[in-house]
């Protein structure tokens, strides 16, 4: 991955896998963290717990704000993972037709992002040609799945200070210092919502309902979800 300043860095993935000689599901776990850090060791106890229940597990990272990085580029890094673990899959024991993407936080906003855009060329980057079947399965845990709206279920005053504050969200759309209000198109843009067809592959969507930090999907935010055009 090169930097802004010209530096350049490695993006890791931790791979876990029951000790069996059988192809296996993979999931690749996206961890979150406000598109400002993106730590693969998040989570260790839960995705252990997945791998034993017989899946191969990889945690991955992906370019954020302070790597320079928008949405568009976090997207391309989890498709370029994507491409990387099927070229190996005899290595790791992965069934390349069984993939399922699952995110928190950010990272459920990636991984909707990733499912959804599978056959769409300017999210391919190095991976390839775009096509379908990216992942077959998306799990989007409290993700910001639906940028234009994500503060529009909180109460004004809440509100308010969310959309002053998380200018950071911004730069992660690649216009650094606006509020949302002030690009709606670019906001679009990132939604995952967006690009919803009849081809996206299944969803399980989670979400707590008293989470302050990223509001549940409720009233206009799931209207918008389930009126994308199929």
């Amino acid at each position: 991955m090169d930097l802004p300043n010209g530096e350049s860095r490695e993006l890791k993935a931790d791979i876990l896998r029951p000790a069996t000689g059988d192809r296996l599901p993979l999931v690749v776990f996206l961890p979150g963290g406000a598109f400002l850090r993106c730590n693969r060791a998040m989570a260790f106890d839960v995705r252990r717990h997945v791998a034993a229940s017989g899946f191969v597990v990889a945690s991955v990272e992906y370019r954020v704000v302070p790597d320079g990085g928008t949405y568009v580029d976090s997207v391309h890094d989890v498709r370029a993972t994507l491409a990387h673990l099927r070229q190996h899959a005899d290595d790791f024991g992965i069934d390349p037709r069984a993939v399922a993407l699952w995110g928190e936080s950010a990272g459920g906003h990636v991984a909707a992002l990733t499912g959804v855009t599978s056959d769409l060329p300017e999210f391919a980057g190095d991976s390839g040609p775009a096509s379908t079947g990216v992942a077959q399965a998306v799990v989007d845990a409290f993700g910001t799945s639906l940028f234009s709206a994500i503060a529009d279920d909180f109460d004004e005053e809440p509100r308010l200070h969310y959309q002053r504050t998380a200018t950071h969200f911004s730069a992660c759309v690649g216009k650094a210092g606006a509020l949302f209000s002030e690009i709606p198109e670019a906001v679009s843009a990132a939604d995952p919502a967006t690009y919803v067809t009849a081809s996206a592959p299944p969803f399980l969507l989670l979400h707590g309902s008293d989470d302050m930090l990223v509001p549940p999907p409720r009233r206009s935010t799931c209207t918008r979800l389930f009126s994308a055009p199929a």
